[in-house]
């Protein structure tokens, strides 16, 4: 007797998205928002001179450290499995 294949489940696109890592929030809006955030933070520095000279006196060190701490919580909760 010939052995029948396996039929192998179709999987729409969209349930395949949600279980990769990050996909469901990589996208136009994601990369928009930041670059919004941005924008507006540079604006307000500029427009606003005790902003500025705050900024200014703050070590890098700390603004380096900030951007890894919330980017690491970021990245956890955006890779984190659901159940």
């Amino acid at each position: 007797m010939a052995k029948r294949k396996k039929s192998m489940k179709k999987v729409s696109a969209p349930a395949m998205r949600n279980k990769s890592c990050c996909c469901t929030y990589m996208g136009r809006g994601y990369g928009m928002v930041k670059l919004s955030a941005m924008a507006f933070i540079l604006f307000l520095i500029t427009v606003w001179p005790w902003a500025m000279d705050l900024v200014h006196s703050i070590h890098w060190g700390w603004f380096l450290g900030a951007t890894i701490v919330f980017g690491a919580i970021a990245m956890g909760k955006m890779c984190r499995k659901r159940r």
